[in-house]
Order: structure tokens, then sequence, then C-alpha cells
């Protein structure tokens, strides 16, 4: 189970097309979402792209 406030991890999202590689340039870029409650949607700071993993690293 997840830990709640500020001891959460932040998620890491894993995606398969090219397209978000293209993005590792983009400054102050934020997803949205519901992350730790499915009632509650949120807003996160993607810190940063890791476009030979495939994986978007939030914080």
């Amino acid at each position: 189970m997840a830990k709640e406030g500020k001891e959460a991890p932040f998620p890491v999202f894993g995606y398969q097309e090219e397209r978000p590689s293209s993005w590792k340039s983009v400054e102050n870029m934020w997803i949205s979402g519901y992350f730790a409650h499915g009632y509650a949607d949120d807003m996160i700071c993607v810190e940063s792209i890791d476009t030979i993993h495939k994986m978007i690293h939030t914080g």
C-alpha cells in the first residue's frame, strides 16, 4: 500500500510511443490525474524524462 502525504513516493510512468521522448527539453511540465486517491485529481511536476528506458519521473 502506498504511503500518503510527504512520505509518499512520486509516481514513475513508462511509455511505449516515441512522442513523449520529444518532450525531454520542455521546461516546467506538469501532469494531472488521479494518483493517490481515486476521487481527487492532482497535478505533479515532471522532474525528468529518461528517453533510453522510456520513463517519466515526477517530483
